[in-house]
C-alpha cells in the first residue's frame, strides 16, 4: 500500500515519490467543441480550469509516460473529429503530439476515447502536456468533464536511462 493517500493529493499535484501525476475532469458535465472551435485549444476541465499538467525533471533525463482517456457524444449524423496530446517543449526527439480520430454517431452514445504515448524528456527542463481539441467535420461534440471517464496521466520513469 502507499504510504501517500494519493485520494487527498490535489488534482494536479506530483505523488510523494514525484514521479506520478494525475489530473482528472472534476465536473460532472458535458462541454461541447464544434468544427468552430481553434485547433490546439486545451481541454476544458469542466470546471473552469483546463487539461493539463507540468514536470520538472531532475539532474537526469527520463520518459514521461502519458494517458489521456475522454469519452464522447456527437449530435446530428456521422461525424468525424480529432483530439490530441500536447507536449511543449518537445521531447528530446522533436515529439510534441499524439492523435486520436473517431468517427461517432449518436446513435452509438457515449464512446471512450484514449491516447498512450511517452515522451524523452531532457533533464533539468520543465515540461507541460494538455489534452487539446484538434478537428470537426462539423456537428457539436460533447465531452463528458468527469472524474471516472476524463483524465490526464503522466509518470516520469527510467530516469537516466535514456
Amino acid at each position: 500500500m502507499s504510504p501517500v493517500n494519493l485520494g487527498t493529493l490535489g488534482s494536479n499535484v506530483p505523488a510523494a515519490t514525484g514521479r506520478c501525476q494525475i489530473k482528472r475532469a472534476p465536473g460532472n458535465n458535458s462541454v461541447n467543441y464544434s468544427a468552430g472551435v481553434a485547433g490546439n485549444t486545451v481541454l476544458s476541465d469542466g470546471a473552469g480550469g483546463q487539461m493539463s499538467m507540468s514536470i520538472t525533471t531532475g539532474q537526469q533525463p527520463g520518459w514521461w509516460v502519458i494517458r489521456a482517456e475522454t469519452i464522447w457524444l456527437t449530435d446530428g449524423t456521422w461525424y468525424y473529429f480529432t483530439w490530441n496530446v500536447i507536449l511543449s517543449p518537445a521531447d528530446a526527439d522533436g515529439m510534441s503530439q499524439a492523435w486520436n480520430h473517431l468517427c461517432l454517431h449518436p446513435a452509438l452514445g457515449w464512446q471512450e476515447s484514449c491516447i498512450d504515448t511517452i515522451f524523452r524528456l531532457q533533464a533539468n527542463t520543465t515540461y507541460t502536456v494538455s489534452m487539446c481539441w484538434g478537428y470537426s467535420q462539423g456537428g457539436t461534440q460533447a465531452l463528458y468533464a468527469g472524474p471516472d471517464f476524463t483524465y490526464l496521466l503522466g509518470e516520469f520513469v527510467g530516469e537516466g536511462q535514456i
